[in-house]
């Protein structure tokens, strides 16, 4: 259940950014940071492997993979330009938008794939 997995990892990160925007504490920020980097840390193999098991496709891994390149090296810039102009705070708001919507995705990835296993 691998979807499931996807679906509690961005849970996880978002959780852990929203302790980042609300504590006050150097180590918690820390910490929590650590763990919300853990929760993005599963998304490209999980992501990967969903998509090679309901594609089987080399050319769907492929166009998926190479989506996910661009948007490393895409969204590091737009990031810190976004951090410059609003602050690191509003950044890590950002963030912790895109992040929910994650979450909500990864919802609909669970439904999905449930109702792809209903008979």
């Amino acid at each position: 259940r691998q979807e499931v997995i996807m679906l509690c990892l961005s849970a996880l990160s978002a959780v852990m950014l929203l302790v980042v925007l609300l504590v006050h504490s150097a180590a918690a920020v820390a910490i929590a940071l650590f763990l919300a980097g853990l929760g993005f840390s599963g998304f490209y193999p999980l992501g990967m492997s969903i998509v090679g098991r309901y594609y089987k496709s080399g050319v769907a891994v492929g166009t998926a993979a190479t989506g996910g390149a661009a948007g490393s090296i895409m969204f590091p810039f737009m990031m810190s330009i976004l951090s410059q102009t609003i602050g690191i705070r509003g950044g890590f708001w950002f963030y912790f938008g895109l992040n929910c919507l994650l979450v909500a995705l990864s919802v609909i990835l669970v439904r999905l794939v449930r109702h792809r296993a209903a008979p």
